[in-house]
């Protein structure tokens, strides 16, 4: 073996070749440990059960060497995933390895004193700071000053500095792993912010965490990245730059979609908490507080906890929040774990009146527990964070959150194999993120989970879940849907089967039965038609632009003989007289002068949507609803037949062709303008035959266009 003191990979490589050429269970070694590498970063799960492979196939084949270097590397996975409880004991075990003569000359046998440290490090790096600097500085004599292992040891002493509280000596160890290091990478530099959030110094944290970030970024390390990315917000909600915390936090919500362990959920929950409090909302901050606080204590992460739950509590009190006592129970059991010498956690949690409580003694063989029972564990833990994180945000309202932890959760369970219980997942956040109209870009991960197994499952087995699902939303999953109309939450479950089944939805959405539907409809409708006719101006076709006006004057009359001479409906006839005056191009603050309170507001409404282009007028947010609603339109006033079908269908053509106006201002667009083209011409055709537009519409406007042709056809008309 190459003995290169300052390059610890020196004998990996070649080694690995000498497995694959050796082949069987040797080979089996290094396929696994080169899996292993590349998931580390991406697939914790997944690098899991391939460096458990390998480390199987070398102690099969006696390849002590490769056994050390595979212990360590699970246990910097484990690391990764702050798991204390289960890094500790494997690390203090792998000791022994390290002292054997047999390993004398690998490298890696100085990394296991330092996943020892390290597991200090996170548990609590201010009251071990001694033993911590002790050790690092002993590793430090014996190594030249651009080591890898070096890295690590000064990295060690800045982590106790910083949680001790040591300005000048932590701002000492961080410029001397600058200085030495031969490669800057993401999570050291990531680290580094979280030494200057301890000291509280905002500015350099951010700087840290925002370079790590970037790093992150380059060398696709998704769980670094959200690490750094919950850095930005915590250090901006902390210098009070709310706007600039949510944009970074935003994307953290949505990234954890796709996968949070523990470790993530509970920094999440924190940043969460500190949001809450910057919105002057201590409840729930509070809550997030300790729902963070106890996972990090299950974590073993107990400066985390106790420093989080004693802020819950400090909150708690101050605001006398009956939350104060949950707070407290988890200080005094974090504290418990400590040692005397963390004086600053001891003292507020005598402060706020209580003592620390001892550690439970472990069940017998916890500690010792085999290596598939800790693994069952440890996912077990990450499915109860992923659950108690979908509570946080149903308790705090954050729609948008409780979707992406739906979808989380569908993929915990599939990946386990429970998949009846990830497909209720599935279809929830598929509900959800309907209902909050979210671009497709979003809602087609669970569409595509959905097809997914809806072709490897038993016949019938999604679109039973379906149909199950159409009796109600669960109050458990969403509360927040508890008051939505059945025959809403019925056509939301059947556009879910409509898309999975790759076709468009164009039956339109049902009106709320319990609202004033006739004139709310209507004037929705009216308001939406003038915001395009006051931006179109002068490009509005006249005639057709005269037709909607006539329409109006007749509304005005109907209102006009249904109100009577006398005050009462003064103020809607009001309105609808300022509505066709601005029909006719009348100006905004001409017309608002004309119309009484309060409806002298969708006058000034009106105006404001104007300004701007159609993608963001209501109804047409994100543009892929508004081609579903614009078709939704089509199949409602063809279903409808009435003495004004002629006229109606014609204002609905011309209402298309304002949308166009905007989107033929951009090449990208066209394709949705072509497509609003045709649905005029259908909607002008009476239904009666299916437009052949040229060129050819493109997908997958081309197959709206047939369902609407198709459906009108299909379902009975209704008179009015």
């Amino acid at each position: 073996m190459k003995n290169d003191p300052t390059d610890i990979w020196a004998w990996v490589y070649p080694d690995v070749d000498r497995l694959i050429e050796e082949g069987g269970e040797k080979r089996v070694i290094a396929e696994n440990y080169i899996e292993f590498m590349d998931l580390l970063n991406t697939d914790h799960a997944a690098a899991e059960i391939a460096i458990s492979r390998a480390l199987e196939a070398a102690r099969a084949t006696g390849e002590i060497h490769w056994e050390l270097h595979l212990r360590h590397w699970r246990l910097q996975l484990w690391l990764r995933e702050n798991d204390l409880k289960r890094m500790l004991p494997e690390a203090i075990d792998l000791l022994t390895l390290a002292t054997d003569e047999r390993v004398r000359d690998v490298p890696q046998r100085i990394c296991a004193y330092h996943d020892v440290v390290e597991c200090y490090v996170m548990m609590d790096a201010a009251g071990f700071y001694d033993e911590i600097v002790e050790n690092s500085r002993h590793i430090l004599a014996q190594l030249p000053r651009r080591h890898s292992c070096a890295d690590c040891a000064r990295s060690h002493i800045a982590h106790a500095a910083a949680a001790a509280g040591r300005v000048q000596e932590t701002e000492h160890w961080v410029a001397q792993c600058e200085a030495n290091l031969k490669q800057r990478y993401a999570e050291l530099i990531i680290s580094f912010g979280r030494m200057y959030e301890a000291l509280g110094q905002w500015q350099d944290a951010e700087r840290y965490f925002t370079e790590g970030r970037d790093m992150a970024r380059q060398a696709n390390k998704r769980a670094d990245f959200q690490e750094a990315m919950l850095g930005i917000a915590r250090a901006r909600l902390a210098m009070n730059d709310k706007p600039g915390a949510l944009e970074v936090l935003q994307v953290v919500r949505q990234n954890a979609k796709y996968g949070a362990d523990t470790s993530l959920v509970a920094r999440l929950l924190a940043v969460e908490g500190y949001s809450a409090e910057s919105d002057q909302q201590p409840g729930i901050a509070t809550s997030y507080f300790t729902r963070s606080a106890r996972h990090y204590l299950e974590l073993g992460c107990y400066r985390d906890a106790a420093l989080i739950s004693l802020h819950a509590a400090e909150v708690a009190r101050d605001h006398e929040l009956p939350e104060l006592e949950d707070a407290l129970a988890l200080a005094a059991r974090a504290v418990g774990h400590m040692p005397p010498a963390s004086r600053d956690v001891y003292a507020r949690l005598t402060a706020l009146g209580r003592q620390p409580v001892a550690p439970e003694q472990e069940e017998a063989g916890a500690s010792g527990a085999g290596d598939a029972l800790q693994e069952q564990q440890q996912d077990r833990r990450k499915l109860k964070a992923l659950e108690d994180l979908l509570q946080a945000y149903n308790a705090d309202g954050q729609l948008p959150q409780v979707a992406a932890t739906l979808y989380a959760l569908g993929n915990w369970h599939t990946a386990h194999g429970e998949h009846r219980a990830a497909v209720d997942y599935y279809i929830w956040n598929a509900a959800l993120e309907r209902l909050l109209k979210l671009p497709m870009s979003e809602r087609e991960d669970a569409l595509a989970a959905l097809q997914y197994l809806r072709e490897r499952l038993p016949a019938n087995t999604i679109e039973g879940a379906l149909t199950a699902t159409e009796s109600g939303p669960s109050i458990w999953l969403v509360p927040a849907l508890s008051e939505l109309p059945e025959a809403q939450w019925r056509w939301v479950i059947r556009s879910i089967t409509t898309e999975i089944k790759g076709q468009p939805v164009v039956e339109p959405e049902p009106q709320d039965a319990q609202e004033d539907n006739g004139f709310n409809a209507w004037l929705e409708h009216t308001a939406g038609m003038l915001a395009l006719l006051v931006r179109a101006g002068d490009r509005a076709n006249p005639a057709r632009r005269e037709q909607w006006a006539l329409s109006m004057d007749e509304v005005s009359q109907e209102i006009k003989r249904q109100v009577g001479p006398g005050e009462q409906g003064r103020e809607v006839l009001s309105l609808v007289q300022g509505l066709t005056a601005l029909s006719r191009g009348a100006p905004i603050e001409e017309v608002r002068a004309t119309v009484l309170p309060p409806f002298d507001q969708v006058i000034e409404q009106i105006g404001a949507v104007a300004e701007q282009p159609v993608w963001f007028h209501p109804g047409s947010r994100p543009l892929d609803f508004l081609v579903e609603q614009a078709a939704q339109k089509a199949v409602t006033a063809l279903r409808t037949h009435d003495e004004h079908r002629a006229r109606r269908l014609a204002n609905l053509a011309f209402r298309y062709e304002l949308m166009t106006l905007d989107l033929r201002a951009h090449e990208q667009l066209e394709p949705i303008a072509h497509f609003l083209d045709a649905l005029g011409q259908l909607v002008l055709a009476s239904g009666a035959s299916l437009p052949t537009p040229r060129p050819p519409l493109e997908e997958p406007f081309d197959a709206v266009l047939a369902a609407v042709y198709q459906v009108t056809r299909e379902q009975p008309a209704h008179l009015e």
